[in-house]
């Protein structure tokens, strides 16, 4: 799995990614999706784990507004490099990164209040033993809150297959009820589902028409292509499309320790 999606997040791939959500962002929504991830959470001062953590977006961005102290982890290093060398100055005693192989989180029992992740786990075929690995990570009374990807079937409908193959990736389908299960079974208490498809849909939506501006549109064909930017934009409103019909879930849950 580590390799595949090291193969499948190229450097070029991870800019143009980049370029669609805005800087340091790898998924969409921006920093107002950072802030919907965490309605309700005091954050303040505590000790997170951020997931997939790409560019470092979200740990930017949370150390920043909440003076946190905050890790980001990738199975990617080069990844890790890259968000390591964009630490702003004024945060560096605050924020982390480094690389793991999965599924064993590289930390001893009881070291963070936070962990979370955003849109990513839905590249991990087998969650179960992330999950026990991040059960053991979290401190007692500890909060793990998840934005992912989920299927009310057991196969993705024509559209996410599409959008799979147009963007060279592996996804893995998982309903909600499979998914909760999993986080019983790692011993997590389920504390609230979100439904965030109305959130995502205009999330979605917002990234094709920004990339249908002239001026974006020509500064991402001259640095990707045009065939990348077609497919860009045609993928985000398969996206959008799929939230609409519920074949494509996007769910937040949060569950402690």
């Amino acid at each position: 799995m580590k390799d595949k999606m090291i193969e499948e997040y190229q450097p070029d791939y991870c800019y143009c990614l980049e370029d669609a959500y805005g800087k340091n962002f790898m998924s969409e929504g921006g920093t107002q999706a950072i802030d919907e991830l965490f309605h309700g959470v005091d954050i303040k001062g505590k000790r997170l784990l951020d997931i997939g953590s790409g560019l470092g977006g979200a740990v930017f961005y949370l150390a920043q507004q909440h003076q946190c102290n905050i890790a980001g982890l990738e199975i990617n290093p080069w990844m890790v490099g890259e968000s390591t060398k964009r630490i702003p100055p004024d945060l560096a005693h605050l924020v982390d990164f480094q690389s793991y192989t999965p599924p064993t989180l590289p930390f001893s029992a009881d070291s963070f209040d936070i962990i979370f992740s955003k849109g990513v786990l839905v590249h991990v075929a087998d969650k179960a033993p992330l999950f026990a690995s991040i059960h053991h990570a979290l401190k007692p009374q500890g909060i793990l809150i998840i934005n992912d990807w989920l299927s009310p079937y057991k196969s993705w409908r024509k559209a996410i297959q599409n959008m799979c193959e147009l963007e060279d990736l592996t996804l893995y389908p998982q309903t909600e009820q499979e998914y909760v299960q999993l986080l019983q079974d790692a011993g997590f208490t389920l504390q609230t589902l979100d439904d965030e498809n109305p959130l995502y849909i205009n999330y979605n939506r917002d990234v094709a028409s920004k990339l249908k501006i002239p001026d974006v549109a020509e500064n991402f064909i001259s640095r990707f292509g045009k065939k990348s930017w077609q497919n860009s934009i045609i993928g985000y409103e398969k996206i959008a499309e799929s939230m609409e019909k519920n074949e494509l879930l996007v769910r937040r849950f949060m569950a402690t320790k």
